[in-house]
């Protein structure tokens, strides 16, 4: 309340300790990626309104201001990395790296058009985006209930478990 945030995304157990009452919780899934070189390829450039409009469709995101502002940003500095898979009516597929340490990143959007599922575009966006970090861990924030087969399928475990908290002001 003092920093004035709406919002606090942590692990279950300290939004207990914080006496903050979750409204969303899921699990921190992580796959540590085996040490190599990186792609000698640099990551194509990304059209980031089409990134957001999949994402839109798939009800996985806010605004688009901050969300292009803060996406182009991390881009630039190479903070983020966003990957897209196209085809001839578009973007068919899209993955984002939004944080990336010097041990680990996080995969914090990953969406396939409807029409576009059960081709093995999400699996392969998601080895692609892991190529780009050889040797540090992956995490991904997993909702509840989505997606879980898929991400066993390709590695990731449950480390943990988040949950939002919306805050009162």
């Amino acid at each position: 309340h003092v920093v004035g945030a709406r919002e606090v995304l942590c692990a279950v157990r300290n939004a207990e300790a914080m006496n903050l009452t979750p409204t969303q919780v899921g699990d921190v899934l992580k796959h540590t990626q085996e040490p190599g070189d990186l792609p000698k390829e640099l990551p194509p450039s990304v059209n980031i309104r089409e990134i957001y409009t999949l994402l839109e469709k798939a009800g996985m995101i806010g605004e688009f201001e901050p969300f292009y502002l803060d996406l182009s940003h991390k881009l630039r500095h190479n903070e983020a990395l966003a990957l897209t898979e196209r085809g001839p009516e578009g973007l068919r597929a899209c993955a984002v790296v939004s944080s990336i340490t010097q041990r680990g990143a996080i995969l914090s959007a990953l969406a396939v058009e409807e029409s576009s599922r059960r081709q093995g575009l999400g699996s392969a966006l998601v080895k692609k985006a892991e190529s780009y970090f050889p040797g540090k861990t992956m995490y991904v924030f997993r909702e509840k209930n989505k997606n879980k087969e898929f991400y066993r399928g390709l590695g990731y475990t449950k480390t943990d478990t988040w949950a939002v908290s919306y805050t009162h002001l």
